[in-house]
């Protein structure tokens, strides 16, 4: 398969992957209790859903930057009101220097993290510097990579987080997950990230 920075290769991928979610109505956001698969989905029809996202996300694994991506996985099973939850932690993740488009605003860089549900659905988590959020040191959750072109002609990268953060609604599995990260960040090696196409399929391909 062709790589990320190839433009067609990229759309087609994501091309696919839009219209895989719409097929089985699986949509982002899917944090704070939030219902992202709607009720009239069958078991039959669920089981599907599994399966298309695993094939896809193997499928992925034949790009060399997802490869990377996709080759250290550990498993999280969060328990929350008597039920498991499984969740994959993708161990290789990325470190991205971000920060505002303001020169005088301060950059930082930020380590970040992929983990999967059983839907292949991802969530994103960045280790906090404790600068907004006083959580130094936990890996918090965010929607998506934000990305943008300054006047220099320099693509800015900034971390886009939910509404009410750094107040996060108290719920379990959320935090639970964070906890789990945290207990196995040993595990994790992240390396630096600055190309455009690489941001953009964490969002889009994931």
């Amino acid at each position: 398969m062709l790589g990320l920075d190839n433009r067609a290769a990229y759309i087609k991928l994501k091309s696919q992957n839009e219209a895989h979610r719409i097929s089985v109505g699986i949509f982002e956001g899917c944090l704070f209790n939030k219902p992202s698969i709607p009720l009239q989905l069958t078991a039959a029809n669920a089981a599907k859903a599994i399966e298309r996202r695993a094939a896809h996300i193997e499928a992925l694994g034949e790009i060399p930057f997802f490869r990377r991506l996709l080759t250290r996985k550990a498993p999280i099973n969060i328990m929350v009101g008597g039920r498991s939850h499984q969740h994959t932690l993708l161990a290789n993740g990325i470190r991205l220097n971000v920060g505002s488009a303001m020169a005088r605003v301060k950059r930082m860089e930020y380590r970040i993290v992929v983990v999967l549900d059983k839907w292949g659905r991802k969530m994103l988590f960045y280790k906090s510097s404790g600068t907004e959020s006083g959580l130094a040191g936990k890996w918090l959750p965010f929607k998506e990579i934000g990305y943008g072109t300054k006047r220099s002609g320099r693509l800015d990268y900034g971390i886009w987080k939910y509404e009410g953060h750094p107040d996060f609604p108290d719920n379990p599995l959320v935090n639970g997950i964070s906890q789990a990260i945290g207990e196995q960040e040993g595990l994790i090696n992240t390396r630096r990230v600055d190309n455009e196409y690489y941001v953009r399929a964490i969002n889009d391909l994931l």
